[in-house]
């Protein structure tokens, strides 16, 4: 589908053994759910083009049991949002700039029982900085919690960044 935006109070279910080519987008909406067992492909896009997952200025959103691979970018990014859960993710990929999870100038965001393998950063807490983005995320990053996650990081980046 290329890139999909989501909106408030929508949910997109990825079926188990649904693969989706795309990536997907929500920017300042409420009550947002991207859930399912399917797969998020996002190996149709050129380095840094797009990222599977993408959240900004966004308010209570729960992500779910899907699985990411072959990112080309970030593989799921929060800016400046509240309330964002990461449950029960997989991501597997082997990419020059695959960050698995990015945090930036966001606050109470849980990140459970996640499986993140990822050539770069596995988990990357930022704040202060306007990262990549074509808004202000430069807001102060409050209460991150990581628990019962595998991280796997390979030839560079880390388990889990704080800061650049």
């Amino acid at each position: 589908p290329g890139i999909v935006q989501v909106k408030s109070n929508q949910t997109v279910y990825i079926a188990g053994g649904a693969v989706v080519r795309g990536s997907f987008i929500a920017a300042g909406g409420k009550n947002i759910k991207i859930i399912g067992r399917g797969i998020i492909d996002n190996s149709m896009y050129k380095e840094q083009q797009a990222r599977p997952i993408e959240i900004n200025e966004c308010q209570q959103v729960l992500l779910d049991g899907f699985i990411i691979a072959d990112a080309k970018h970030v593989c799921s990014a929060s800016f400046a949002s509240q309330n964002v859960t990461y449950q029960n993710i997989k991501i597997v990929s082997d990419n020059a700039v695959d960050d698995g999870i990015d945090i930036v100038g966001s606050r109470d965001v849980l990140i459970d029982n996640c499986f993140i393998k990822t050539k770069d950063d596995c988990i990357a807490i930022k704040s202060g900085v306007n990262y990549y983005t074509k808004f202000n995320s430069s807001f102060t990053v409050d209460n991150i919690v990581v628990q019962n996650s595998v991280r796997c990081n390979d030839i560079w980046g880390n388990g889990l960044e704080i800061g650049f």
